[in-house]
């Protein structure tokens, strides 16, 4: 397999160009898909030691170690591309990982002026951890 062939195919970004490029008349709007998965991500970051929707419909997703914002991170990507201005183009594959590139920015951003520290994260995955057993 080639290195581009590799690079698309994260489940996450394809579960999000499904929602909008669906071939049946249920595709949804940018914002609308992003608001579902917004609602997985939510789900998933909250109880990832479960069998949750998210986890069924991309297997390969792991525990995620922060609340990812992609409806902030639509938002801001948007301001210059007005992605969801659209109307006959979808985002590709490279626009929607930008997107989650911003939340993942948003993110350590929020880290840097809240006072949570690195010790407080880990101690939050230890329990997380040790609720398993």
């Amino acid at each position: 397999m080639s290195s581009s062939r590799l690079k698309e195919q994260d489940e996450l970004i394809q579960l999000i160009r499904s929602y909008i490029c669906d071939p049946h008349d249920t595709s949804m709007t940018v914002e609308e898909a992003f608001e579902a998965v917004q609602i997985l991500l939510d789900e998933h970051y909250k109880d990832s030691t479960h069998f949750l929707r998210l986890r069924r419909l991309c297997p390969s997703i792991g525990k995620l170690f922060c609340r990812m914002n992609i409806i902030e991170a639509l938002h801001e990507y948007d301001q210059g591309v007005r992605i969801t201005k659209r109307k006959f183009v979808p985002p590709s594959f490279k626009e929607v990982r930008q997107i989650i590139n911003i939340a993942v920015r948003i993110f350590d951003i929020y880290m840097q002026t809240s006072t949570c520290t690195i010790q407080d994260i880990i101690i939050d995955f230890f329990s997380d951890f040790l609720s398993i057993f």
